[in-house]
C-alpha cells in the first residue's frame, strides 16, 4: 500500500503483485466469490453479495453506477477470471495434487457461476 496525504486528503493506492492489472473493483468481488466460496454458497448468495457491494459504493458516494451495471460488470468479471486462468494454466504444477485440485476447483466454480449465455453478455 502506498499512502499520500493526511486526514480527509489521505490517498491510498494498493498493489496486488500476484496478478496486477488496472480494472474495475467489481473484478475483485468476482474473484473473491469464485475463488473462495463453494458452488452452493456462491449460487445462494452471489446476487446478495453484489447488492451489498453496490449498496456500499452508493453509501460512499458513487453515482451513475446502477445495480444493473454493477451486476453486468460482475458477470463480465467472471469471464475475465476464466481468461486469466487459461493464460496462467502453464504455471500450475499438474504433478502435484494441490495444483490439480486448484484448477479443478476454479473450473467447477466458474462453470457453475458463469451466465448461461456468455455471448449475449458480451454484446
Amino acid at each position: 500500500m502506498c499512502l499520500r496525504g493526511e486526514g480527509p486528503e489521505l490517498q491510498v493506492t494498493t498493489f496486488d503483485w500476484q496478478g496486477p492489472y488496472r480494472g474495475p473493483g467489481v473484478v475483485d468481488l468476482a474473484y473473491f466469490i469464485t475463488g473462495n466460496l463453494d458452488v452452493a454458497t456462491a449460487a445462494a448468495s452471489e446476487r446478495a453479495l453484489v447488492r451489498a457491494y453496490h449498496d456500499t459504493l452508493v453509501e460512499r458516494g458513487v453515482t451513475e453506477y446502477g445495480f444493473d451495471a454493477c451486476w453486468h460488470g460482475h458477470q463480465l468479471s467472471k469471464l475475465l477470471i476464466a481468461y486469466r486462468i487459461v493464460l496462467g494454466i502453464d504455471m500450475i504444477d499438474f504433478q502435484s495434487e494441490r495444483g490439480v485440485r486448484l484448477i479443478d476447483t476454479w473450473l467447477e466454480r466458474l462453470s457453475a457461476l458463469l451466465p448461461d449465455d456468455c455471448e449475449a453478455l458480451l454484446s
